[in-house]
């Protein structure tokens, strides 16, 4: 039987947990650190970063003037739904292709570790 004093794995210690953890100071140099890590990685990839940044732009240009007019929520509430499941599909396509390319180079390699322990004598038959 367990002590009511002992800690044991059981039973977390949250009496004496601090109420925020110790991290990382930061100091005030940070930002411009920051900045110009940003600006450095802006003019190595700028073309990216513009598309990115226009393609932003021009979708709230698109969402602000639906809802300029009067009455236009369900044009916004469309345009959402499509956005959503657009995005979602996008998402599954790039997963499938993903796995679509690691899934037959991890069973060639299982397959080939499975014959590399064969004719090392190490397979013991069931």
């Amino acid at each position: 039987m367990a002590e009511p004093d002992v800690v044991g794995p059981e039973q977390p210690d949250t009496e004496n947990e601090p109420l925020f953890y110790p991290c990382n100071t930061l100091g005030l140099d940070a930002p411009m650190r920051w900045l110009a890590l940003g600006w450095q990685d802006f003019r190595q990839a700028w073309r990216q970063s513009l598309a990115y940044g226009v393609g932003l732009v021009l979708l709230g240009y698109l969402v602000t003037g639906l809802a300029w007019g009067e009455d236009n929520t369900l044009a916004l509430f469309t345009l959402g739904v499509a956005l959503i499941l657009g995005l979602m599909l996008v998402r599954f396509l790039t997963a499938y292709i993903g796995l679509s390319v690691i899934l037959p180079v991890i069973g060639h390699a299982t397959w080939r570790a499975y014959q590399e322990t064969v004719q090392a004598g190490r397979h013991v038959p069931a």
